[in-house]
């Protein structure tokens, strides 16, 4: 049903579609177009990000996550899943071990800048997959 619409004497009269009918046709199109630019707009951000990087940081943090997954499947852990398969609130207590117990070859400990380099570089691996990113704000392990 359409009203009838006046938008004063100066103006002449149209016809507006009812606010209460449903369109479903136009909510359909919309809401394909709006996945569709969110699906573009995502792959756009993650070629950036990707091209962005150097070679070196994604050499480095292919290798911190190595380690990381190396660990994870060490006792008494022997997590066999892949960290992007982990429930982020246990993904979270495996990062902030993981961190804690960071050693350098000789049995020492990190210097400050070495740790944060392997918490960046799992930041990174967790920016690339979504999933893991928890909604809950600021992650324990930080």
């Amino acid at each position: 049903m359409n009203r009838v619409r006046s938008l004063g004497p100066n103006w002449i009269r149209i016809n507006v579609p009812a606010l209460d009918q449903p369109r479903p046709s136009i909510i359909f199109q919309y809401n394909s177009f709006f996945q569709a630019y969110m699906a573009a707009a995502k792959q756009n951000l993650q070629n950036y990000v990707t091209e962005s990087e150097s070679k070196n940081t994604r050499r480095q943090t292919k290798g911190h996550m190595n380690r990381f997954i190396r660990w994870l499947a060490e006792p008494p852990r022997l997590e066999t899943r892949l960290p992007e398969t982990i429930p982020p609130e246990e993904l979270d207590v495996y990062i902030g071990d993981f961190i804690f117990s960071l050693r350098n070859p000789k049995g020492g400990l990190y210097e400050p800048s070495t740790i944060n380099q392997y918490h960046c570089s799992i930041a990174r691996y967790k920016l690339r997959d979504q999933r893991l990113i928890t909604s809950g704000g600021a992650s324990r392990s930080q």
